[in-house]
C-alpha cells in the first residue's frame, strides 16, 4: 500500500512539474515618458524603472536620464497580473521613489489589474501634477 502512495506521489510532482513548464508567456511591449520634463529643474534627474507582474519583479532599467522616452519589452506569464511600473530617481545621492508627496512634480507609478494573452503593447505618459498617467493598452 505505501508503494501504491509512492508512486501516486510521483505521478502528481511530475504533473505539477510538467504544468509548470508548460506555461505560456506574453510579450509586453512598454514605453514610458514624462511630459515636459525639459523645461523643469528635474531634467538632470537619473532615473530607474521597476516592472512588477503580481509580485514577481520582471523588468530592471538601468539608470537614465528622466527626460529620455523609454521603450522596453521583457516577458509575462500569461493570465490576469495586478501589473505595477514603479519609477525612482536619484537626488542628492539616494535613490527616492518618484511621487507627489516626495514634492516632485510627477506621480512616477502605475498600477493596473491586466489579462496577458500572446502580445500586449503599454503606453505611459506621465504628466505633471497628475497623480495617474495617461494610459493606452493595445
Amino acid at each position: 500500500m505505501t508503494c501504491f502512495f509512492k508512486k501516486i506521489g510521483f505521478l502528481l510532482i511530475c504533473l505539477i512539474s510538467t504544468t509548470s513548464l508548460a506555461q505560456k508567456n506574453c510579450t509586453v511591449l512598454l514605453s514610458f515618458s514624462f511630459k515636459d520634463v525639459v523645461e523643469l529643474d528635474e531634467n538632470d534627474l537619473y532615473s530607474k524603472t521597476f516592472v512588477y507582474a503580481d509580485t514577481t519583479l520582471v523588468y530592471e532599467s538601468q539608470p537614465f536620464m528622466l527626460s529620455e522616452p523609454m521603450l522596453v519589452d521583457f516577458q509575462v506569464t500569461q493570465g490576469t497580473h495586478e501589473f505595477k511600473v514603479v519609477h525612482f530617481v536619484e537626488r542628492n545621492g539616494k535613490w527616492e521613489e518618484l511621487k507627489l508627496t516626495n514634492e516632485f512634480i510627477f506621480e512616477g507609478r502605475f498600477v493596473q489589474t491586466i489579462q496577458f494573452r500572446k502580445k500586449i503593447k503599454i503606453d505611459l505618459l506621465f504628466v505633471p501634477n497628475t497623480e495617474k498617467p495617461i494610459v493606452k493598452i493595445r
